[in-house]
């Protein structure tokens, strides 16, 4: 009789029967309606949907404190000094006037600018007018064209109808003709009969013979005209046919022309225009290296100008130590140059203590001596600083997920090196590959899920793919 041992294997609330020979020795696996049992068996999760939110993170870089204690003020020009307002120990707010340089050269250079933009405007103001009537001269010029066109079209039609009544002219005067020689010719043979010799006297017959010349000539004269007619007809025809093919587009052309030439002649004066207009801020900024400013606020500590002597760009004139309060410089890493900002909050900290401040530049230029982005801090309180020189902790946002998906941190499980949850799909687990961000305050930025999905929180070991689940909210018992 063989010898049946159960064992009780407890798993998430779970009763599983593995039926085992010989105590200990497999005999046979779990029976088909046992899997199926399993698998059926539903586990209680707890879901909830991703949060669009910002996640960032920090990072601790070491910055130096520094001063830019000293400026040292040099002219843009060579000329005579013509008046100094400040010695060595005056403070001076920065915009004061330290010094002043003698440019009378240069105020004629203004002048001379100053006449040449107001030469190069009435030039421009001249232009526009000229080109403004080349416009309206060459529109109406255009305009007329229909109406010379109409003129020769009613010299065309004035010659056909002059030759029609010339033609109809003609034909009577031939008719006539005809007549007088039918009549004439009937006459000589009538002549012949007695009864008309008292009619048809030798005085009718030579009336008759007049008027048959006079018909003809007549006849004649209708002949030419109405040759005279069909050369003036044609003539008409031809300078209508000679308008359309030739001179019409030929004087579009040239009123073409016309206008592009004067347009063109503007865009060269208004050219000229903006030349002189470049001249005079040359000139103004010419003007104004003579007269020099603090360019910072600070003391003076050394002044080397005096009225009536020389000023070179190559000699200082004035040294001032500058008030600008300390500042932090630390360089980081391209990733994170392009997290920072001015006006981002961070902690500085130096010896136990620390000092809250904001970036106040962010240089997009590489280092090319440390391969980094140079970072420019203030503390709230400048005061709080150490010496410059002294190096400091600066702690900041260094990387950020704008509007990202979060889940909390304890949904996200490891295959080997990829990352994945469970979300619930007709009422089973999804297995979801993910990519994962940042994590901060218990959830973590992940893509590859939608903000509609329902994501299983908290950790399981019998959750898989496929696993029917029940689902509670968070917070529910």
């Amino acid at each position: 009789m063989k010898k049946i041992c159960i064992k009780r294997i407890t798993a998430s609330g779970l009763l599983a029967l593995l039926l085992f020979t010989g105590c200990g020795k497999k005999e046979e696996g779990v029976s088909a309606l046992d899997k199926e049992s399993i698998a059926n068996t539903a586990v209680t999760v707890t879901v909830s949907e991703p949060v669009r939110k910002t996640l960032s993170s920090e990072s601790v870089y070491i910055g130096t404190v520094t001063v830019d204690s000293t400026v040292t003020v040099l002219p843009m020009v060579s000329a005579e000094v013509t008046e100094t307002n400040f010695d060595v120990g005056d403070h001076v707010s920065e915009g004061d006037l330290l010094f002043k340089l003698d440019d009378s050269s240069a105020v004629i250079s203004l002048k001379q600018a100053n006449a040449g933009e107001s030469s190069a405007k009435a030039g421009l103001d001249a232009q526009k007018a000229s080109n403004s009537l080349t416009h309206t001269s060459s529109a109406d010029a255009l305009n007329t064209q229909g109406t010379t066109r109409a003129q020769m079209q009613l010299q065309v039609d004035t010659a056909r109808n002059n030759l029609t009544a010339l033609r109809l002219q003609a034909g009577t005067a031939t008719d006539s003709f005809y007549r007088a020689e039918k009549d004439l010719n009937e006459a000589y043979e009538n002549k012949k009969k007695p009864e008309y010799k008292k009619i048809l006297t030798n005085d009718v017959i030579e009336q008759m013979e007049e008027g048959k010349q006079a018909a003809w000539n007549a006849a004649q004269v209708a002949a030419r005209q109405v040759e005279s007619a069909e050369e003036a007809l044609a003539l008409a025809e031809q300078q209508l046919a000679d308008y359309d093919n030739y001179t019409s587009s030929t004087f579009r052309e040239s009123q073409n022309v016309q206008v592009k030439g004067a347009d063109a002649q503007l865009e060269s004066t208004k050219a000229g225009l903006t030349q002189a207009e470049a001249a005079v801020e040359n000139a103004e900024m010419l003007l104004s290296y003579y007269t020099v400013e603090a360019p910072v606020s600070g003391t003076i500590t050394a002044k080397n100008v005096s009225v009536h002597n020389m000023a070179s760009p190559s000699q200082p004139a004035y040294i001032i130590e500058s008030d600008e309060p300390a500042r932090v410089v630390f360089y980081v890493a391209e990733r994170s140059v392009r997290v920072m900002e001015t006006g981002q909050e961070l902690m500085l900290e130096q010896g136990g203590e620390s000092y809250p401040g904001k970036i106040i530049s962010v240089s997009n230029v590489l280092d090319p001596q440390t391969g980094l982005y140079k970072i420019e801090a203030q503390p709230d309180d400048p005061g709080k600083l150490p010496p410059s020189g002294s190096d400091v902790s600066v702690r900041t946002v260094s990387r950020r997920d704008r509007d990202a998906l979060a889940v909390p941190g304890d949904s996200i499980y490891y295959d080997g090196e990829q990352a994945f949850l469970f979300i619930v799909e007709e009422g089973r687990a999804k297995r979801v590959n993910v990519t994962t961000g940042i994590s901060q305050d218990g959830l973590i930025s992940v893509d590859g899920i939608n903000e509609s999905d329902r994501v299983v929180t908290g950790w399981s070991s019998t959750l898989k793919d496929g696993t029917p689940v029940n689902e509670k909210a968070a917070g529910e018992e």
